[in-house]
């Protein structure tokens, strides 16, 4: 009642229904309410009109010859049912690839491409003016661009199909759901969703490789291989050469002079984990052991992501609070223990804690830029700013090193204070 009062003194009107009420006489409810707005001219929004929801869009559709994979949007009753309209006769030609004069196909056909038989299908011939590139063609050229090997960005995909694919007017027209975007784009965004199911993630076609980082996974490149020699075909990229192209892309990608980060293999060192014994006391030993490889091998690291590393050694799926407990309380006194951004970051014996740490790339995405150490994060930034470069600029620079188009407030916060540790370092 204090809110009703408050709204009435700014000049609201206040109809007010008690939820006993409602039960007890619903219909007498409502038509006491609609009564009202009736007096006072309220009347519904598009009164008489169907209702149109604003997230589906409605289309039409006609069912295509075999191969071509066009979509005909929008058509009229009148031209489905009476085959001998203008618009029909316009239409018919181009969609069965002929130029409506001869019997000349207007596509010549295109050599086989691996890439192109990793969907078991031929290429799509380019429509006419009015037509849209199909999803399936969208993915075979993805494919075709992600055979050099290096990481590629939704955004770095766009910019290079937009010159390759033959896009119509209507490919160019506004997305629906995302106004800063065209149609066509929303086709590669569905191609490389990890939750569609027809995705080149779910195909297994390509994988992730950091955040917002795809690659052609080694699965299809070898595929394609195995396919080229049953079928007498040299493949035009061998799993060899895909290798070295992809050694070569990564290291012009990675901070120069680095070595890459790995996650520790407690094989490695003759550790028998026992994950039923895990929490009992006798087991101390040997947890100590596993932490501290996986800090010499992983160090600097954070205190959360030591507790995952043991609870996955155990072929735990979760970290609760018992195990980051453990995790921490076995840390041995010998490796040093520094705090940033409230968590705890443990060092690798004989470490410096207070100058940059040599960054370690992390091309698979086992990193995240967000669980690197400022010290990390600082030696990316040294060399830019004994460069004398801008801070707005050393910056941008750390952004681009993690394929970052945006940066969110807290990672510029991040960003600025190891910024802050390299001029320190600088300066000495």
């Amino acid at each position: 009642m204090v809110r009703q009062r408050i709204l009435e003194r700014a000049g609201w009107e206040i109809w007010r229904c008690f939820a006993s009420r409602f039960v007890r006489d619903r219909v007498g409810v409502l038509a006491e309410l609609l009564a009202l707005l009736h007096q006072r001219g309220i009347e519904p929004v598009g009164a008489g009109e169907g209702w149109v929801s604003r997230h589906t869009e409605h289309r039409r559709w006609r069912t295509p010859p075999p191969d071509d994979g066009i979509i005909v949007g929008d058509a009229e009753p009148e031209a489905e049912e009476d085959g001998g309209t203008e618009e029909d006769s316009s239409i018919s030609p181009s969609i069965n690839g002929f130029d409506g004069q001869n019997s000349t196909p207007r596509h010549e056909s295109v050599p086989t491409d691996p890439a192109e038989d990793l969907f078991g299908a031929s290429p799509i011939p380019t429509g006419p003016t009015g037509s849209r590139v199909s999803e399936a063609q969208v993915q075979i050229e993805i494919v075709r661009l992600m055979r050099d090997g290096r990481p590629w960005t939704n955004a770095d995909l766009k910019r290079t199909l937009i010159s390759i694919l033959p896009l119509s007017p209507a490919d160019r027209a506004r997305a629906n759901f995302r106004p800063n975007e065209e149609k066509w784009e929303e086709l590669v965004n569905n191609a490389l969703s990890p939750s569609r199911t027809n995705s080149l993630h779910a195909k297994g076609l390509v994988r992730s490789a950091g955040r917002g980082l795809h690659v052609l996974s080694e699965a299809t490149n070898m595929e394609k291989g195995e396919r080229a020699q049953r079928e007498d075909v040299r493949p035009s990229l061998p799993m060899e050469v895909f290798r070295e192209v992809t050694k070569q892309q990564i290291d012009g990608f990675i901070h120069l002079g680095s070595r890459q980060y790995m996650i520790a293999d407690s094989s490695a060192i003759g550790i028998e984990l026992n994950p039923e014994a895990l929490y009992e006391i006798e087991y101390r030993s040997t947890l100590r052991r596993l932490v501290a490889h996986v800090i010499s091998v992983e160090g600097p690291i954070y205190d959360d992501i030591l507790a995952v590393r043991i609870a996955r050694a155990h072929g735990k799926d979760r970290t609760g609070r018992i195990i980051r407990q453990l995790a921490v309380a076995s840390v041995d006194r010998r490796f040093p223990r520094t705090r940033e951004d409230d968590r705890d970051l443990f060092w690798p014996e004989g470490a410096q804690t207070d100058t940059p740490f040599p960054y370690r790339p992390s091309p698979d995405g086992l990193r995240s830029h967000a669980d690197i150490p400022l010290a990390e994060l600082a030696s990316i930034a040294l060399p830019f700013v004994n460069a004398s470069l801008s801070d707005e600029e050393v910056i941008q620079k750390m952004a681009k090193n993690f394929e970052l188009e945006r940066i969110r407030q807290a990672t510029r916060r991040r960003f600025v204070a190891a910024l802050s540790l390299a001029k320190r370092c600088a300066v000495l």
